[in-house]
């Protein structure tokens, strides 16, 4: 019995792949082929391949609004599987619709639409630590140096939590470094492996900035966090 229940779920999974690799694969036969027509398409098929082009960003941003709405819907019934006793000790901003998307959009890489979630997580929740570490990271993934570091400077004295300080520090150490403050850099990062040894970042970023290798900065936030 459990080995045909296995079964079907694994045709069902199979069943779900194929028909999205369908629809990917047919998206991005159309996106290769405006692509490679555009640079030297003139008028009215320049305008055509526009066309196409705006249908296919659209459908992209459906598959993305549906995909945050159907993560919502899952987070739902995530919380009436959990116990009571660990539903309690979970921040209750973790359940607003917001932080939902804010996470959602980070896994995706959109940083932008990230924090617009976050932000308004933190308009009802000024002091969530969770809300403000995604925020941060997000900033940082953009480039956005000083908004990320004044984020980060915000959240530190207000977390005892080991592991949180931990990914603070790396966060900043990967700012200095990205400053070409290499010194300052090192600092963070040692003092990101005294907070807590098992995040793994800051020792490889300690020897990237030895050696000038490339940093690790937040890879590991969603799989810790």
């Amino acid at each position: 019995m459990q080995a045909d229940r296995q079964n079907r779920n694994h045709g069902v999974k199979g069943g779900v792949d194929a028909m999205f690799k369908h629809v990917f694969d047919e998206m991005n036969k159309m996106l290769d082929g405006i692509i490679k027509a555009y640079p030297s398409a003139q008028g009215e098929q320049r305008q055509e391949l526009l066309l196409r082009w705006n249908v296919l960003r659209q459908m992209s941003d459906d598959i993305i609004d549906e995909w945050l709405s159907f993560e919502e819907k899952m987070s739902r019934l995530n919380a009436l599987q959990t116990p009571s006793s660990e539903l309690t000790a979970m921040p209750p901003e973790t359940r607003e619709d917001a932080f939902i998307k804010g996470q959602g959009y980070y896994q995706l890489l959109m940083y932008t639409q990230s924090i617009e979630q976050f932000d308004k997580v933190l308009q009802r929740y000024p002091d969530s630590s969770l809300a403000r570490i995604y925020k941060a990271m997000a900033h940082l993934q953009l480039e956005e140096l000083d908004e990320s570091w004044i984020q980060l400077n915000l959240l530190l004295p207000l977390t005892d939590h080991s592991l949180l300080q931990a990914i603070i520090y790396n966060a900043l150490g990967c700012i200095m470094a990205k400053r070409g403050q290499l010194e300052r850099a090192q600092q963070h990062f040692m003092q990101a492996i005294q907070c807590d040894s098992s995040l793994t970042e800051p020792m490889s970023n300690l020897e990237a900035c030895r050696s000038r290798g490339q940093l690790q900065n937040g890879n590991q936030l969603l799989a810790m966090l």
